[in-house]
């Protein structure tokens, strides 16, 4: 009986005399599932019944709560009886790719779409033996070894080096490689739990604790707690603290106590937490330049250094078929009672042999559509293109912001997955024709497309963050490496007078087979590597926009819908073999939506007129952020920014699907308070939870982001706020 639930009734106590009450225990799920999975032959039962009962657990804590979802004993039962029939249909198949088939097919039917990427995630964390798109570089596996063996003989260390140079792939797939050794019960290692925390995202009495000014009581901090409850853990497990952001003697030197021999955080309140011999604090940091002589002597150092990976790592991974593609296993940090359940899930992963690249931001591989083909294409442009064009930014042009080798590749990869809908739309399951409706076409010229996606992405990633001057001659680099016009050997003489570019010492040029007056024998169905680009002449690339779809360059303006320069633009586009035809501008323009008609009420100091400039900011904006892409825009003040990213803004929002969230720094803003503008801006699901309405994706945009001020030793807490919310998709709540 049930006497809680809906339509029930409460037993009279007269009635309730008349029976003996007996107590009933919660199931022991694991249990149970283990003994059934025993009785349907499986060998491995344990493991999958605990790996089964935890998947339910953490859906109950991290997917959204709606009335048809069940994680009970009910919905154990119904995976059980799926594992067995899935073993007895299919006995030579491994028990785990069974059990991961049985839990999905039971349950990703009912989950809402926004719900299913977090339930894959899951399955990728729990199940980590399905291949990945990683690579493990031999400089890679060096510095896993050497930060393993010094995790070994230190209980604090710091892992040094650049963004973009596998800092946070080390600990990942060290806890991983860790977490499959215990499961194969060698070495006597166990499991990693990892809390993650940015010290700078909070503020010194929020990291390690403070008295209330008027109530006097003890408020612990994020710091305190993760260090507390790593030390009473009682499991074997190894705990790994992990700071990801710069250290400074602001909040560093509080920690010197448990940095020596002492091994204890002291806290203001008097308390002293004692650090388990299962406990490491690990810092993940830029530079040691503000860190003090005797924090630096306290800990065991692993420098990396991003130039020993190089880029074709990311490039590899990226290029991986899209069935090896899954979630790579992340550490959030959270604030609540699932954080360190959700911590152990994230720390399962793959071996070491499967080792990682750096984390591309990439996105996403090649679409399937395109092909072995579409993949030879595009390694073969990147050998080509990519070495030279980086030495030439860094040997002749002007950068804005500094940038990266590997970040550069990271965005032209971002840039070049954007433009691939085109191809993967020919990857998606057709829907049911309806009557008249036009089949499926597949794209006449995918390797063309792919030529023109790639230089249009290499031009916006590598020559996007140069000055005026540095894209005027970024662009006829750019044109005469295509045409093959660069002299490809390392020992090349330069002659300015003659046209020659420097690229420095020692970079060759690769061209692949093929020269500049034959046709684009790639095209072919075999895919042959002989390349031809074909690009317009006559005006700048930057002027000009490509349609994967038409495989065609075009104008960014179409002639006659911004002013008296359009006609000219066009005509100049035009010249390149026929590339730029006037009767096909309807297909791009449409691409970049409708010129912004005003309001007959709208002032004349608030009406924009279109422009190149407008048109391609704005079109590069709603490229990125409709594919999930964080976008930077930097420049001089007055120059449109803030204008071209409203634009592109009220152009997303009409598609719908978008949920806008815009705030503007100062020099007052701090962390907090731009922790409040976001969290009051998006619905709060449950506790430590919170996104944008159901069916829409949050949009975050950031006016003056230089503008928060400088702290003594450099840190912009508001800066490390929203970095610990990209990287790790989340914060503490304080």
């Amino acid at each position: 009986m049930n006497p809680g639930y809906a339509g029930r009734s409460e037993l009279p106590d007269n009635l309730k005399a008349l029976f003996r009450s007996v107590a009933m225990m919660v199931p022991d799920y694991a249990l149970i599932a283990e003994i059934m999975l025993y009785s349907s032959g499986y060998l491995k039962a344990r493991d999958l019944a605990r790996k089964l009962v935890a998947t339910y657990r953490l859906c109950s804590e991290q997917l959204s709560s709606q009335s048809h979802y069940d994680y009970g004993m009910r919905a154990v039962i119904s995976v059980l009886r799926a594992a067995a029939a899935n073993k007895q249909r299919s006995p030579e198949v491994p028990e785990e790719v069974l059990m991961l088939r049985s839990i999905s097919d039971v349950n990703a039917p009912k989950f809402l779409a926004p719900d299913i990427p977090l339930f894959q995630g899951i399955l990728g964390d729990l199940f980590p033996d399905r291949p990945r798109p990683l690579r493990a570089p031999e400089p890679f596996l060096l510095k896993a070894k050497q930060l393993y063996e010094m995790i070994l003989v230190r209980h604090g260390l710091m892992v040094v080096g650049l963004s973009f140079g596998a800092k946070t792939c080390l600990y990942k797939v060290l806890a991983a490689a860790l977490g499959d050794l215990e499961g194969q019960g060698l070495m006597g290692e166990h499991r990693v739990q990892v809390r993650c925390l940015n010290p700078k995202a909070v503020t010194l009495g929020q990291l390690y604790g403070q008295f209330d000014p008027v109530s006097h009581e003890w408020t612990d901090g994020v710091l305190a707690k993760a260090f507390r409850d790593a030390a009473v853990d009682t499991r074997p497990d190894r705990q790994w603290l992990l700071f990801d952001g710069p250290v400074d003697a602001v909040w560093i030197e509080n920690m010197n106590t448990v940095l020596d021999d002492n091994k204890k955080l002291c806290l203001n309140s008097g308390e002293i937490i004692q650090m388990s011999a299962q406990m490491n604090l690990i810092f993940e940091v830029a530079d040691l330049a503000v860190a003090s002589p005797a924090t630096v002597s306290r800990c065991g150092m692993v420098y990396v250094e991003p130039s020993q990976l190089g880029w074709r790592p990311i490039l590899a991974s990226w290029l991986a078929p899209p069935a090896a593609a899954t979630p790579v296993a992340d550490t959030k940090p959270a604030a609540g009672a699932g954080a360190d359940k959700a911590a152990a899930a994230a720390a399962a992963g793959d071996k070491a042999e499967r080792a990682a690249a750096p984390p591309t931001g990439a996105g996403g591989c090649l679409p399937a559509s395109a092909g072995e083909a579409g993949r030879a294409r595009v390694r073969a442009l990147a050998e080509w293109l990519v070495d030279p064009c980086i030495a030439f930014l860094r040997r002749n042009c002007s950068e804005l912001v500094p940038t990266s080798d590997i970040g550069l590749v990271a965005s032209l990869l971002q840039l070049l997955h954007a433009q691939l809908d085109a191809f993967r739309a020919l990857d998606a399951p057709p829907a049911p024709a309806a009557k008249g409706a036009k089949k499926r076409q597949p794209l006449a010229r995918p390797l063309a497309a792919l030529n023109g996606a790639f230089v249009f992405a290499l031009l916006w990633s590598i020559g996007g963050a140069c000055d005026g001057p540095g894209r005027s001659k970024f662009d006829r680099f750019v044109r005469a490496l295509i045409a093959r016009r660069v002299d490809a050997r390392p020992d090349r003489e330069i002659d300015p007078s003659k046209g020659g570019f420097d690229l420095g010492p020692g970079v060759e040029v690769r061209y692949p087979p093929g020269d500049a007056g034959a046709g684009d024998a790639g095209d072919a169905a075999t895919g042959d590597a002989a390349i031809l680009i074909q690009i317009p002449e006559g005006c700048s690339l930057f002027d000009l926009a490509f349609d994967p779809v038409s495989a065609m360059w075009r104008p960014w303006l179409a002639p006659g819908r911004g002013g008296a320069d359009g006609a000219e633009e066009g005509e100049a586009a035009g010249g390149g073999g026929g590339e730029c035809e006037d009767d096909a501008l309807a297909a791009v323009a449409a691409a970049m939506g409708p010129a912004p008609v005003p309001h007959e009420s709208t002032p004349f100091n608030e009406i924009v007129v279109p422009t190149v400039d407008s048109a391609r900011y704005g079109f590069l904006l709603r490229l990125l952020a409709g594919h999930g892409k964080n976008v930077l825009f930097v420049g001089p003040t007055g120059t449109g920014k803030t204008v071209y990213i409203r634009q592109g803004l009220d152009a997303l929002a009409a598609q719908g699907g978008y949920h806008m969230i815009s705030t503007a720094f100062s020099a007052q803003t701090s962390a907090n308070q731009t922790q409040d503008v976001i969290d009051g801006r998006l619905d709060k699901r449950r506790r430590g939870v919170y996104g944008p309405p159901w069916g829409s994706r949050a949009v975050v945009f950031v006016d003056d982001l230089n503008m928060p001020s400088l702290e003594v030793y450099g840190a912009q807490p508001p800066l490390e706020l929203l970095r610990q919310l990209v990287d790790h998709e989340g914060w503490w709540v304080v």
